[in-house]
């Protein structure tokens, strides 16, 4: 049974970043064996995790992530959408890279992770691929737009496009109970009751062009 899950994680990515694909693929053996043993959605991450990292897929990254929004380990699930956000940002999916990088960074944030959260902002950044700037959470408002965080206004902004819960879920990697908790927040900080008031919010803040 594997013990303390870091140093595992650690030590696949060292090898993997070392190319010794041996030690690797070794490590995530036994991580695949804890997580068969310890059926949670937190180990299955790490399983996924350490098979992203040791084997380049970046499906599988972001599948970590998808399990890690389901458990409690916030650290571990900014780690993962760290790693996501990388790989995302090599295989050239800028877009999809920076809302990866803004999941990581609401991890990492309240935890007072500096140091992970200017490594993955500096990974991103030598990749091509700037996270823009972020407002500090002790400064946003309780209530209106600037109270959102980037994440909550990305959603926003998709409720005004017209997608379901569902087709929201697909486009930015979260389960659809996670929209859902999202949107919850989104219309106490909007102070909305429905999606077609928020959509109208969001509508009235788009420029028009003629």
């Amino acid at each position: 049974m594997l013990g303390n899950r870091l140093p595992a994680l650690d030590a696949v990515r060292l090898a993997a970043a070392a190319g010794d694909g041996r030690v690797a693929d070794a490590v995530t053996g036994e991580v695949a064996e804890y997580a068969e043993h310890a059926g949670t959605s937190t180990a299955e991450g790490l399983r996924l995790h350490c098979m992203g990292l040791a084997s380049g897929d970046t499906d599988a990254l972001v599948a970590s992530v998808e399990a890690y929004r389901e458990g409690s380990r916030g650290f571990e699930h900014g780690l993962a959408a760290e790693s996501a956000a990388v790989a995302l940002a090599r295989d050239g999916r800028a877009a999809d890279a920076r809302r990866m990088l803004a999941e990581a960074l609401e991890r990492y944030e309240p935890l007072g992770a500096r140091r992970e959260a200017a490594r993955a902002t500096a990974a991103l950044r030598a990749l091509g691929v700037r996270p823009g700037a972020r407002r500090r959470r002790a400064d946003r408002p309780a209530h209106g737009w600037q109270a959102l965080t980037p994440t909550e206004r990305n959603i926003a902004a998709l409720i005004a496009e017209g997608l379901t819960n569902p087709q929201i879920a697909e486009r930015v990697f979260i389960s659809r109970y996670t929209v859902e908790t999202h949107l919850k927040r989104v219309f106490a900080k909007m102070r909305v009751r429905s999606r077609a008031e928020l959509a109208a919010l969001v509508v009235a803040r788009t420029p028009h062009r003629d």
